[in-house]
C-alpha cells in the first residue's frame, strides 16, 4: 500500500551563509521532525558561532554568548530536533550508515491524522566540505562518496535534505567553498582502470559534484518558501 505522507523534494544546498542564521532556520522550520548533523566537534562549532556573532555585531564575547544561548537552548530542548556532532570524516560516514538501520518500529495500518498537512522530516547537514579538509578524500572522488552516502541516508529515511557549508575560523580565502577546485581522484589512488590515467591532474569544482543530486538556493529564498 502506497503511503500518503508528503514526499521530499530534490535535495538542497544552501549557498554559504552564517551558521547562526542556519540554526535559526532549522529552529523555525515547520517540519515535525528535524535532525541536524554538524560536521565538527561541539567545542569547535560553538567557538565558530561566537566568533561569527562577535565579528558581525561588533560586540564582546560575553554579549555574543548571551545572544546565542536562547537559540542553542531552544534547539537542544526541542522535542522534535536531534543534534549530532561528527568530529571527522570517518565518523560521519559511519554515522550515516547507521541511519539506514534504525530500530524496528511497530507496523501501523494508517497514517496519523493530519500528516498530509505537515512538511517532510528534515535532515540538515552543516559543513560537509570542511570535514574533508586535510584528508586524503579532499577530491571529487571523496566528495562523491560522502554526498552519495548522505543522499542515500536521506532517501532511506524519507527526509528532506538540506546541506550548507560556511566559513570557519581558519579559512583564509573568500572563495565560495562550493566553487573550490579539487582533483578528480583521491590522493592515495595508485592504480587505474582502462583510461583512468586520463583523470590524473584534472580538477572539478565541488559544486559540480553536488549538482549531480542537489539544487542550490540562497538562504533568504529558501526561508521565503517555508512561509
Amino acid at each position: 500500500m502506497l503511503s500518503n505522507k508528503p514526499r521530499p523534494s530534490r535535495p538542497i544546498v544552501l549557498e554559504p551563509c552564517k551558521a547562526h542564521h542556519v540554526l535559526q532556520t532549522c529552529m523555525r522550520h515547520p517540519s515535525p521532525n528535524k535532525h541536524l548533523i554538524i560536521c565538527s566537534t561541539r567545542d569547535a562549532f560553538l567557538q565558530s558561532l561566537l566568533y561569527e556573532i562577535t565579528r558581525e555585531s561588533r560586540i564582546d564575547h560575553n554579549t555574543a554568548l548571551d545572544l546565542l544561548t536562547p537559540t542553542l537552548s531552544n534547539l537542544h530542548n526541542s522535542r522534535n530536533t536531534k543534534i549530532t556532532f561528527c568530529s571527522d570524516l570517518t565518523n560521519l560516514r559511519a554515522y550515516l550508515a547507521t541511519l539506514k538501520y534504525p530500530p524496528q518500529l511497530a507496523q501501523v495500518d494508517s497514517e496519523p491524522e493530519g500528516i498530509l498537512d505537515q512538511p517532510c522530516p528534515l535532515l540538515m547537514i552543516l559543513n560537509p566540505i570542511q570535514i574533508h579538509e586535510h584528508t586524503l578524500s579532499y577530491s571529487a572522488q571523496g566528495f562523491n562518496r560522502t554526498f552519495a552516502a548522505i543522499i542515500d541516508a536521506a532517501h532511506y529515511l524519507d527526509h528532506q535534505l538540506v546541506m550548507e557549508d560556511e566559513d570557519m575560523l581558519d579559512r583564509r580565502t573568500l572563495t565560495n567553498p562550493w566553487d573550490q577546485d579539487v582533483s578528480m581522484l583521491n590522493i592515495t589512488t595508485k592504480t587505474f582502470g582502462t583510461g583512468g590515467r586520463g583523470w590524473v591532474g584534472r580538477t572539478v569544482k565541488i559544486r559540480q559534484v553536488a549538482k549531480r543530486w542537489c539544487r542550490f538556493r540562497e538562504l533568504d529564498d529558501y526561508n521565503a518558501e517555508l512561509l
